[in-house]
């Protein structure tokens, strides 16, 4: 299925039987998928759901249970080497003048949404640990501003003082992302509005067609309080995190979330397509 494999040190950091298992909703995805989960079309061809069922045909929450210990554990020991590093750093000569940026590339499903994998557009999946540590940071602070992972890369140019477009040159193409600079300095960093995160996930696309590929593909938009995602096959869904941090009720074609809706598909539109509707080939 994985290989979770860490010492058994780590394992014996999280005993089987207090573990506790993800909160997961019966019948979580009929207002996503309507005519079932076999309708969700993605490049992984619902590996997720598969596994959540292989795993699970028996005992649930026991296989869950030795699943999420396996998880954790293999959580600390990646943790226990970070720290090795970082040990290594307070040591040196460099330890006043380095900035550190910790991150991951996904989450991971332990359940929610019948789900065991990442590749998925929802919360568990898109939503990954983000610190940053260094001379002008104010240590213990805390921002819950969306950023996407590109944005790293003209945070550290613009960090470091270094040309923000390195094509100027060359090719003129200018960086996508945005440096987060002015949220490390800023005392009130949760008052930016203008910070995202978006994920994209290929569909399940026999084509050699860039653009139809492009169309097909799952795309979601995460701002600080809402998420909205437009399915490959026009499927949308909405979720207010300030009321349901689960993502548990899908608010997509609700007349009262209309407007709220509109903002995010046209600005989700703007930064996929450049402003031009979706053919989505239906």
């Amino acid at each position: 299925m994985l290989p979770l494999f860490a010492p058994d040190e780590f394992f014996d950091l999280y005993k089987l039987d207090e573990i506790e298992l993800v909160k997961i909703k019966k019948d979580d995805l009929n207002d996503i998928f309507p005519q079932g989960k076999e309708s969700y079309t993605s490049n992984t061809i619902h590996w997720g759901f598969m596994k959540y069922e292989r795993l699970t045909r028996t005992d649930r929450d026991q296989a869950l249970r030795e699943w999420t210990q396996a998880y954790l554990a293999n959580v600390s020991f990646l943790d226990a080497q970070i720290g090795k590093i970082l040990d290594a750093l307070e040591n040196s000569r460099y330890a006043e003048n380095t900035l550190v940026l910790f991150t991951s590339d996904h989450g991971y499903h332990l359940g929610e949404k019948n789900w065991l994998f990442k590749n998925s557009v929802w919360e568990e999946s898109t939503r990954v640990p983000f610190v940053a540590a260094g001379p002008g940071l104010e240590a213990g602070s805390e921002c819950r501003q969306p950023v996407s992972l590109i944005d790293i890369y003209p945070t550290l140019t613009d960090y470091c003082g270094l040309p923000g477009n390195p094509h100027a040159q060359t090719s003129g193409f200018e960086l996508d992302g945005q440096s987060l600079v002015p949220l490390f300095k800023s005392k009130r960093p949760d008052e930016f509005d203008d910070y995202y995160a978006l994920t994209a996930v290929g569909g399940l696309n026999q084509t050699e067609d860039t653009q139809v590929k492009l169309n097909r593909s799952h795309y979601t938009l995460r701002t600080d309080r809402y998420r909205y995602t437009r399915h490959g096959d026009g499927i949308r869904e909405l979720y207010d995190h300030r009321n349901d941090p689960h993502e548990w009720n899908n608010l997509a074609g609700k007349p009262e979330y209309k407007d709220i809706e509109k903002q995010l598909s046209e600005r989700l539109q703007s930064i996929v397509w450049n402003n031009k509707k979706p053919d989505f080939g239906l």
